[in-house]
């Protein structure tokens, strides 16, 4: 991410397994970095799939934003947001 340039914008795909035992989750993921702010979301369009499987988590997208002061100050402030249902 510190090296990602302003003004930069990276569309991209993820699968995430959160525990070989409890499921797993996947979608598409967004990033845009402006001076030294990035915005970092993911949308989980497969949604959370426990073995065996509910699919709620894809009514939501995960926003963050973390704000690059140093290499060593690094801040990050991020929510969940219902999209639909």
């Amino acid at each position: 991410l510190l090296s990602l340039r302003s003004n930069s914008k990276i569309k991209g795909r993820f699968s995430c397994i959160i525990d070989e035992k409890k499921g797993i989750f996947a979608g598409e993921y967004y990033l845009t970095r402006t001076g030294d702010t990035i915005e970092f979301i993911i949308t989980p369009t497969k949604g959370w799939q426990p073995f065996p499987g509910k699919l709620w988590l894809k009514t939501y997208k995960w926003i963050s934003e973390i704000q690059i002061q140093d290499i060593g100050d690094i801040k990050i402030n991020s929510y969940w947001r219902r999209i639909k249902g």
